[in-house]
């Protein structure tokens, strides 16, 4: 496996919280059938915990070999 890219959105926030509680949920955004191997790429939503307020997110893909040929799309979202 091999970590291929990252991207982060922080959001609309006048100043990034230096303190507080936290809580993330996170969800596969799609696979691709590359062939001979494998992308997945995940996304990370962190919120505020007591309020809900959106405070960032990071989008992750990883580059998985040997794994690809089920049949899958080759092309992702936006592409």
């Amino acid at each position: 496996m091999l970590h291929a890219e990252v991207y982060y959105n922080f959001g609309e926030l006048p100043v990034f919280p230096t303190s507080g509680r936290m809580v993330s949920n996170s969800r596969i955004l799609e696979v691709l059938d590359k062939g001979k191997a494998a992308t997945v790429t995940t996304i990370i939503e962190t919120r505020d915990r007591d309020s809900g307020e959106f405070l960032y997110s990071s989008q992750s893909t990883q580059f998985i070999r040997k794994v690809g040929g089920f049949g899958g799309k080759r092309v992702g979202i936006g592409k």
